[in-house]
This record gives structure tokens, sequence and C-alpha cells, in this order.
């Protein structure tokens, strides 16, 4: 009797759940016959992009069907821009893409990626696609529970994913609860924080995680997106 053979796509990629975007608004007019549509679930800036950078974007049609150099014009912008190094400083489509990478490149077998409920779904989706397991912290008060995450550090710990603001239930946490939560992350655990609404987020409290990696803290990755207040 044959031994039972593996299955060709394994459990952890078959159980997948894909995320569900919210319809175009082609696709709405089409279901509804509504000609006035106002989208509150997709956190897409109704302002769109500015002229500036579509008039760019039209430019740079023109040369579509060369290779690039990498994003290396758009990193050496940003590095000026935010004051960093150069190589401090990764593009891809969207922070989600950047998410895949962290990803692929960081944990081992064994690892485990430590989160809070209730935050970026894409995240989960993503770890659990590469058979990571993620441990989740419950919200206080409907936000990130900075000292319950670090409690919850253990010796599998390699990711810690944070979100500020938080998606998608809009409260951010402080530099005076950031501080002392970042002393307590071993050197060899990787923050990933994920700041696609920081532009959003009003008072002078707000922490400077950028400021963090001028000063060199190696073991912090800091998302940003064009996506949100840019509407790209």
């Amino acid at each position: 009797m044959s031994a039972a053979r593996r299955p060709l796509v394994p459990d952890h990629v078959a159980n997948l759940k894909p995320y569900q975007p919210g319809l175009p608004n082609s696709e709405l007019i089409r279901l509804y016959g509504v000609d006035r549509i106002i989208r509150l679930n997709s956190n897409e800036n109704p302002f769109g992009p500015s002229p500036l950078a579509v008039e760019a974007a039209r430019e740079a049609l023109g040369e579509i069907h060369r290779y690039g150099n990498a994003g290396a014009d758009l990193r050496r912008t940003l590095a000026e821009r935010h004051h960093v190094r150069m190589e401090n400083v990764t593009v891809g489509n969207g922070s989600e893409s950047i998410l895949a990478n962290i990803l692929r490149t960081f944990p081992s077998d064994g690892d485990e990626m430590l989160t809070s409920e209730g935050t970026f779904v894409t995240f989960h989706i993503l770890a659990q696609a590469r058979g990571l397991p993620v441990k989740l912290v419950a919200h206080r008060d409907y936000a990130l529970d900075l000292p319950a995450i670090a409690d919850a550090i253990t010796d599998r710990t390699k990711i810690i994913y944070l979100v500020n603001p938080n998606n998608p239930t809009g409260t951010r946490f402080t530099r005076a609860e950031f501080e002392p939560f970042m002393d307590r992350v071993p050197d060899d655990v990787l923050i990933v924080a994920d700041e696609a609404y920081i532009e959003f987020a009003e008072g002078s409290d707000t922490p400077d995680l950028l400021a963090e990696v001028r000063a060199g803290r190696q073991n912090l990755i800091v998302l940003r997106t064009f996506a949100k207040i840019y509407g790209l």
C-alpha cells in the first residue's frame, strides 16, 4: 500500500480567504443604476491625484516600453525628502507588495508574527500564504494595546506589525506610548510600522518613526504610501 501523498497545494494556501475589495463605480452603476456614488468602504481619496502627478504620468507613457532603473530615481527623491540614506528606502507596488517581500525575507521556520486584532487584513493573508503563525493581541478601546503586545513577545517572535493610525478603527498611539514599547522590543525582533494614514494624524505627540531610522535603528521598517493622501 503506497504512502499518503502530500497535497499539491499546501493547506495554509488552499484555506486562504481572499481580500474582498469594494466594487468599482462602473460595477455599482451596472448593478444598482445609481448616478451619484459616495464610497465609504475603500479608503480612497475622493479628490484624486494632483494634476501635476497626472501630467508627469502622461509624459512618462512615452517611455513605457523601456526598462526602468528599479525605482532608483524615486528612492533618491524620497531619501532626500525624508532625510534618510537612499539605501534605507525601498519601493513597491503599494505597501502590500513591500509587506510580501518582508515576509519572504525575514522569517525562518518556527518564527511567529505578532500584531493586534482588528488591523489591516492583508498582513494576515500574506502571513498565512507563507505558512507563518500570527499571534493576535486584543484591542483596548479599539486601539492597539502596546504594553500587551510587548507582553506577548516570546523567543519565537520575529515580526511585530503595527498600524498607526490603525486601519480600520482609526485610533492611533502616541510618542509617549511608543517609546517605552520600543525599549521592550529585542534587537532581533523586527517592528514593521504601517503609516499609510500618518498624514491624517493630528497632534505633536505622534511618534516620528523616521527619526528612529535616521538615528540608525536596525529593527524598524516604516511603510508609507502614495495611495491615500496623494490619491495615487
